[in-house]
């Protein structure tokens, strides 16, 4: 049976008093709320994906980053994809970071990053943040978390990045943010959570072509008689044309039903 993802509460009773102020340094804070006094500051490379081919058909993708300063306000900035900009954060201070991609006002699944664990030298030897699209999953675990009133810091989140890295797969389509933060919250997460259920073939509408709205699932294929195909788990699965959506929904028993089509 898969290990639960304990508590960073559960882990703090075996952690040695010399130890406290170590781990006390590394939590200090999380999201945009800051309560501790001035802090150090530590000026980080940031630089947007570029997107997967199955995006390519969209107009003009751009991202919006967002992060903390380093007194605890919001903070973010408009990128093209493979752009870099040098952000400014407290040093060591827990916070996720969100680059959500967009295009005609619509937003996509987003990368992101879980500061300070995404932190890496860079070639000059600077510090920079990576940002990935399993890592925007994470980031909207910890966010979902805080929204319903846990704290973020009190979960192994750099155990569950981890976790997520050896799964592969696209983490939206096996748990949603919410149902694993709520898992989480009850100690009832697993690591099998993050494994999608079988996928079921099946031909969404024209006029495509579709774009999956999460960069790590695959586009569906056009056919000759002009649908396309799929292949999804149960779930809803959101769908993107140049100038159209699609909302669909797949059951566990394998039927599907479109919820949502249009402009």
């Amino acid at each position: 049976m898969a290990e639960p993802l304990v508590s960073l509460a559960t882990a703090l009773r075996r952690i040695s008093p010399l130890r406290w102020a170590v781990l006390a340094a590394i939590v200090a804070g999380a999201g945009c709320s800051f309560p501790e006094g001035p802090a150090s500051v530590e000026s980080l490379l940031v630089s947007t994906p570029q997107p997967p081919e199955s995006w390519a058909v969209l107009p003009r993708l751009s991202y919006r980053l967002t992060w903390c300063r380093p007194d605890g306000s919001a903070a973010s900035v408009v990128l093209e994809p493979g752009a870099s900009t040098v952000i400014t954060v407290a040093r060591g201070r827990v916070q996720w970071l969100f680059a959500e991609p967009f295009f005609a006002g619509r937003s996509l699944r987003p990368a992101g990053a879980l500061y300070p664990f995404g932190r890496a030298p860079d070639a000059a030897g600077g510090p920079t943040l990576v940002l990935g699209w399993r890592e925007g999953w994470l980031a909207a675990v910890a966010r979902a978390l805080e929204e319903g009133g846990a704290d973020p810091r009190a979960y192994d989140l750099a155990r569950l990045m981890r976790e997520l890295a050896a799964e592969g797969g696209d983490p939206w389509a096996a748990l949603p943010p919410r149902r694993a933060a709520g898992a989480l919250v009850a100690g009832t997460f697993r690591t099998t959570l993050l494994r999608a259920a079988p996928a079921v073939p099946l031909c969404l509408p024209g006029p495509g072509p579709w774009v999956p709205e999460s960069a790590l699932a695959s586009a569906p294929l056009l056919r000759a008689d002009g649908a396309y195909a799929a292949s999804l788990s149960p779930g809803e699965h959101r769908f993107f044309g140049t100038d159209s959506r699609l909302l669909v929904r797949v059951e566990e028993g394998g039927g599907a039903y479109v919820l949502e089509a249009g402009p």
